[in-house]
């Protein structure tokens, strides 16, 4: 959960230069919404491997399963 909030709020965070970028350098602005593109997929296989570590391992919270 934590993960989710930390994401979310590194996006809220961005907004306002994205926003800005958007009005003076259009350009720069895709560069800007690949380099996002590219946090939500690293976030997302990061999510995707914990889940799996929790599958696998059987047990109920991530730090058990993570530590082995």
């Amino acid at each position: 959960m934590f993960r989710l909030i930390v994401m979310v709020g590194a996006f809220l965070a961005v907004w306002p230069a994205v926003a800005k970028q958007w009005r003076e350098d259009r350009a720069g602005f895709w560069k800007t919404v690949w380099l996002m593109l590219a946090y939500v997929v690293c976030c997302a296989l990061g999510v995707a491997l914990t889940f799996a570590l929790l599958i696998k391992s059987g047990k109920p919270n991530d730090t058990e399963a993570l530590a082995g």
